[in-house]
């Protein structure tokens, strides 16, 4: 017959048992705890944003300046193609190409840029006339000194001040008289910061003076073109 146990052997066993229980239940709580707690960390964690790539600058328009500087004389469209003052079609030039200018002093110049417009052939009161864009208004200057020799008449128009350079080229000399000569007509903005550095070039052949020609000399119609021609 097996010996007994005491009643202190007894609640010595249950209370081992019972604490190995509580021991258990806290570890699983312990556990549980811990997982809660790390999801709720994931979930909280903002997602990492990549940097956006940032967006090529726009290339700077060569033409723009000189839009704004004339804009009736020169196209206002984007393009190096556009309609300017009186219909004209005017076509952007950059430097090294050529001009189709016949003035020595201009188309060896320094110039970074160039409008050439030109009227309908077919039109003998349309002026074709070019707008030349230089580096300073001290390369502007420079050229119009070396112009041949001219008449040179200060004026305003809209309100900038501007200097007109104005001479005649004749025809060659040949077996019969001509009554015809080109006469050319430089625009130089001296003192007006805004333009000082572009001039304005154009030509036309007419009529030389004559009193015994009723019609106006090609000089005065110029003149007279630029007279009237807006900036």
């Amino acid at each position: 017959m097996p010996p007994r146990r005491g009643l202190a052997g007894v609640f010595g066993v249950l209370a081992l048992g019972l604490v190995v229980v509580v021991a258990l239940a806290v570890g699983a709580v312990v556990v549980l705890v811990s997982r809660s707690d790390s999801g709720q960390e994931t979930a909280a964690a903002p997602a990492t944003a990549l940097p956006k790539a940032a967006s090529p600058a726009p290339a700077p328009d060569p033409l723009a300046a000189s839009r704004r500087a004339f804009p009736t004389l020169l196209p206002q469209e984007e393009g190096s193609i556009g309609e300017g003052y009186d219909e004209a079609t005017c076509y952007a030039e950059k430097r090294g190409d050529r001009l189709n200018i016949d003035e020595e002093a201009l188309t060896s110049s320094p110039w970074i840029l160039a409008w050439e417009c030109r009227r309908d052939v077919g039109n003998p009161f349309g002026m074709s006339y070019t707008v030349l864009e230089y580096q300073s208004a001290a390369a502007a200057r420079s050229v119009v000194e070396k112009l041949p020799a001219n008449a040179a008449t200060p004026g305003r128009k809209s309100g900038v001040p501007f200097t007109q350079h104005l001479w005649i080229r004749a025809d060659p000399p040949g077996p019969v008289p001509s009554y015809y000569y080109t006469a050319r007509l430089v625009v130089g903005f001296p003192s007006e910061t805004t333009h000082a550095n572009y001039l304005v070039y154009a030509s036309h052949r007419g009529p030389a003076r004559n009193p015994q020609v009723p019609l106006p000399p090609a000089e005065d119609e110029l003149a007279e073109w630029w007279t009237t021609a807006p900036l």
